[in-house]
């Protein structure tokens, strides 16, 4: 059986996406799966996270889709068990050259990630995509890749506009690109336990999630400025670094809740 494939989507940055998608791969290959992380993010992030620089890798993601490197080529070994498809600024160019080189067209235009990198399935048990927050040409070969899509948002004034704007969009897309990937879950991150009004949104949410059909995950991710600062000296993810800590634990609660809607997707799915 092939890899799952998963991405944190949303268009607005800022909301811990790269954090979930490092965070998440920290925890399953501490049980021993081998996680692959590609990145489509021009940022870069999911080597910074693990204290390397994107900008001294020459071969990266784009090379991959739009020159046809082999994606074997631009592997990065970061951990035990997790290996990077490595993303930098050249990403940032992605769409515009597509269009440039009137590969733009139809939805071909999606499949370039899919053709690319489908095959890795059979080396992996997960595979994380981190994501621009944008939802176009990008996004859509993403789309057209993943299984599952989990969509993080921040608790604040107008979240559930912002929600329901998010969802409708992947929604359309998945129209678009006809592709059957199931969305996993909304996340509530950067969440303060002090702030009433967090509460009260995640309460509105929570409601608006269940009046929708959609699932809404119990897990929510702590807000800690404190515990950022600590984790940025250490060049690794939390799950790697701290895998004890308080707010860490809740990125392990959260795979667990994770692998129970895989779960009950496939059951579904053979009813």
């Amino acid at each position: 059986m092939g890899a799952k494939v998963l991405a944190c989507s949303t268009n607005k940055g800022g909301v811990l996406k790269s954090s979930l998608t490092v965070n998440l791969a920290g925890v399953w290959a501490s049980q021993g799966k081998k996680v692959l992380i590609i990145d489509m993010d021009n940022q870069g992030n999911s080597l910074v996270s693990f204290g390397k620089n994107p900008d001294n890798y020459e071969d990266t993601i784009y090379d991959v889709l739009m020159d046809g490197l082999a994606a074997e080529h631009t592997l990065v070994n970061v951990w035990e068990n997790i290996d990077v498809l490595p993303s930098n600024d050249d990403m940032r160019f992605f769409e515009n050259d597509l269009k440039e080189s009137g590969r733009d067209q139809g939805s071909d235009k999606f499949m370039f990630l899919k053709n690319a990198v489908d095959h890795l399935r059979k080396q992996y048990d997960i595979i994380l995509v981190d994501s621009p927050p944008t939802l176009g040409t990008t996004q859509g070969n993403i789309l057209a890749f993943i299984d599952y899509v989990m969509i993080p948002f921040q608790p604040e004034p107008y979240s559930q506009r912002s929600l329901i704007k998010i969802v409708e969009a992947v929604q359309e897309m998945q129209q678009e690109i006809n592709t059957n990937i199931e969305i996993l879950g909304i996340l509530a991150t950067l969440v303060d336990a002090r702030a009433t009004v967090h509460s009260e949104i995640i309460t509105e949410c929570r409601q608006l999630c269940e009046d929708k059909d959609w699932h809404m995950f119990d897990t929510v991710i702590p807000r800690s400025i404190r515990f950022a600062d600590e984790l940025r000296k250490s060049g690794l993810p939390a799950t790697l670094s701290y895998p004890k800590h308080y707010i860490v634990k809740r990125y392990f609660d959260l795979v667990k809740e994770i692998e129970q809607r895989w779960q009950e997707i496939e059951i579904n799915q053979m009813v």
